[in-house]
């Protein structure tokens, strides 16, 4: 199951999503957060033993024209933190040891 925890309104970043997952042998703990309206951006970070092993940066500034910017930002988090996870148990980061980055725009 997914954590979550919202704030809604006075600009109060949406504070993510938190997940533990044991994969080949190893613990992985994935979290997606929003950065707040200040930088308009959602990350998501993959650690293994500590060490960040993956990396996700989107810039949702054309969702905050949206009437319904809540709902789509929390669609856009929940949809990075769970792409991040199947990319996991997909066997993506099994041979990689070193750090990957995606910044989106």
């Amino acid at each position: 199951m997914i954590n979550s925890f919202m704030f809604f309104g006075g600009g109060k970043m949406q504070v993510g999503y938190n997940h533990n997952i044991k994969h080949n042998g190893k613990v992985y703990h994935l979290q997606t957060e929003d950065n707040g309206k200040k930088s308009k951006s959602v990350t998501t970070l993959l650690y293994c033993s500590g060490a960040i092993i993956s990396s996700k940066t989107t810039n949702y500034s054309p969702l905050m024209e949206k009437s319904d910017y809540a709902k789509a930002l929390i669609e856009l988090m929940q949809n990075q933190h769970r792409q991040m996870l199947l990319d996991l148990i997909n066997g993506d980061f099994d041979d990689n040891d070193s750090f990957q980055s995606d910044v989106a725009h």
